[in-house]
């Protein structure tokens, strides 16, 4: 049941991205220039964000199946040839993690966030790290919500000072569902504030968040189910929250 309700917060999360991408056209024109893989240990490699660092590397960020219990937070820097710069691997006592989002700062470093099984009561938890630009890990970062079940974060954000933002969908406790969690951690990994949304005590999925420098807010946008009674309901709407950096909403 849990591997079940794990699965669905990630497709929600997946789907209302793709929808609010399609809603767009597009035109471009494709040149090939490299073919890159990573095969990795094992024959299970699933590569997600990317993002272009200040060194014109590509940085990939995902999972790893390392064996049949055991799941890496994987981060992969590729240089412009195709030619691998350097991987990160990350788990805590063999268990399962992965990324979902990922994002850089002025200086090169990556910000990385997703969840983790960090024991067998919480459920999975958020994942955040901080890795430099040779790929070393500074601090990781986890938040267990408060119905210690499942919370998988699906965007990143950083602001000037190094300031780090991950919002995510979590477990709600009592009558509550799912809900919005965003939280502010400092440049050195510790947390400044957490705030949750719940709307109506329906399902609310956060898939993506942005840091507004004119503004000094962090704006996150997703979905919420209307009027749902259960959380398996197809119903759903756009929601958009404003958040400051001092936690107004």
């Amino acid at each position: 049941m849990e591997t079940k309700k794990v699965k669905q917060l990630l497709m929600a999360t997946i789907v209302f991205s793709f929808v609010s991408l399609s809603s767009q056209t597009y035109q471009t024109k494709l040149i090939k220039q490299v073919n890159i893989t990573y095969s990795g240990v094992t024959d299970t490699v699933d590569l997600m964000p990317i993002v272009i660092n200040t060194n014109g590397n590509a940085v990939v960020s995902g999972n790893q199946k390392m064996n049949s219990t055991q799941y890496n937070a994987s981060t992969i820097d590729q240089l412009s040839t195709g030619v691998t710069n350097w991987i990160s691997q990350y788990n805590s006592s063999n268990q399962k993690a992965f990324i979902t989002a990922n994002c850089k700062d002025a200086l090169g470093n990556i910000y990385t966030a997703g969840a983790i099984r960090t024991n067998t009561t919480n459920g999975i938890d958020f994942l955040v790290m901080k890795l430099n630009s040779a790929g070393v890990t500074q601090w990781v970062y986890t938040y267990n919500g408060p119905n210690s079940t499942n919370d998988v974060a699906s965007g990143v954000c950083v602001d000037p000072a190094g300031n780090v933002f991950v919002t995510g969908a979590s477990d709600g406790s009592g009558s509550n569902l799912i809900d919005y969690a965003t939280i502010m951690i400092d440049n050195t990994g510790n947390q400044q504030w957490c705030t949750r949304y719940n709307y109506n005590n329906s399902i609310d999925v956060p898939t993506g968040i942005i840091y507004d420098p004119y503004t000094n807010e962090v704006v996150v946008s997703g979905s919420s189910g209307l009027g749902c009674n259960n959380r398996y309901s197809k119903c759903a709407c756009w929601l958009l929250r404003f958040w400051n950096t001092t936690r107004t909403s």
